[in-house]
């Protein structure tokens, strides 16, 4: 029988013309029934109101790159989990920031989500200690859905075949190669500022809003090379469209396994991580976050999700509140620092 069925027929047995003994062992009940609802092992009032109804999912950057692709797969699976539709709704613009300030302004009960990056977090307060609202503050940390490699690919008509060749090339044709991003100050961007810092060669700088329109100027030849997210570029890949000359992470990736680290490839130690994230209004209750991130965790277990992932060109991993919490603390640290020292602003 559910617990809050006792309380209704108590509320029925104490008028006010019950005998003393019948009042005080009515109140007596009522106490104790409360008391086991507040605590214990009992359902809080929380898990019976929330969810209420649809969430929304903001996504800060523009469809059609790994960011909305991580969101189709998980909004679904995490509706069907929560029992009311997980709806994903873009807000995008400055950077990722716009989508971030307005969950983090949002009313915090556990109905507004956001899709959050390293760009969105540790870039964004970098660049702008400044913003409009505090990250650190006014956004909890759920749990990280995947990590989201990028890779270093090119137009095939580029006359080389490894990264070691186009460091040849750029230091014989210095500060003429074009460089897209998917945005000024974006990771993409930054790997790229990462890339010449350590290579000590100099690119063309040209930034675009997003991955998709990026990897559409990449495809025309309009530019020669793009830091983009695996799983945008992977069809190109395969299909021989672009060239994929090194991993920015640490280690392989699964769907490309054959394509070497840059760390392996002549610039030792290079890493330029870049994952996704769900993130919540900063006072929304610890309950609410308890139950998201086991849903999340849940979603990222499963097996066929983590196939999906990767053949999407995605790691799935998920974390703790606290581990995610850390890894923006981390990213804050070594990005503000690259930031700093090669002179990048926002736009």
């Amino acid at each position: 029988m559910p617990r809050h069925v006792p309380i209704r027929v108590l509320t029925a047995l104490t008028p006010a013309n019950l005998r003393p003994v019948q009042r005080a062992s009515a109140l007596l009940a009522l106490a104790a029934a409360a008391a086991f609802g507040a605590g214990g092992s009992a359902s809080p009032a929380w898990a019976q109101a929330w969810p209420a109804k649809p969430l929304r999912l903001v996504t800060p950057f523009p469809p059609g790159g790994a960011l909305d692709t991580t969101a189709r797969v998980l909004a679904p699976r995490l509706g069907d989990q929560l029992g009311q539709p997980v709806v994903i709704e873009p807000r995008t613009g400055a950077g990722g920031s716009i989508g971030a300030e307005f969950v983090a302004k949002a009313a915090p009960d556990g109905h507004t989500l956001l899709m959050g990056t390293a760009t969105t977090h540790a870039i964004a307060a970098a660049l702008n200690p400044k913003l409009g609202f505090d990250l650190q503050k006014d956004l909890a940390p759920v749990s990280l859905v995947v990590n989201s490699p990028l890779v270093l690919v090119m137009h095939p008509s580029l006359p080389v075949k490894s990264v070691k060749d186009l460091l040849a090339l750029v230091r014989k044709r210095p500060n003429e190669l074009s460089f897209a991003s998917h945005g000024n100050a974006t990771v993409s961007h930054l790997a790229q500022e990462l890339f010449r810092a350590q290579a000590k060669v100099g690119f063309v700088h040209v930034p675009f809003k997003g991955s998709a329109p990026a990897n559409a100027d990449l495809l025309g030849g309009h530019v020669s090379l793009l830091f983009d997210s695996v799983a945008p570029s992977l069809g190109n890949i395969k299909s021989g469209k672009v060239r994929a000359l090194a991993i920015a992470t640490d280690k392989r990736v699964a769907s490309l396994p054959e394509v070497p680290t840059i760390a392996e490839s002549g610039l030792p130690g290079f890493s330029a991580n870049n994952w996704f994230a769900v993130f919540v209004p900063g006072a929304t209750s610890r309950e609410v976050v308890n139950r998201l991130n086991a849903e999340i965790v849940k979603i990222v277990a499963n097996p066929e999700v983590r196939t999906r992932f990767i053949e999407l060109g995605l790691e799935p991993q998920s974390s703790t509140p606290e581990q995610l919490r850390d890894l923006v603390a981390a990213d804050l640290k070594n990005w503000s620092r690259l930031i700093r020292d090669a002179g990048i602003k926002g736009d």
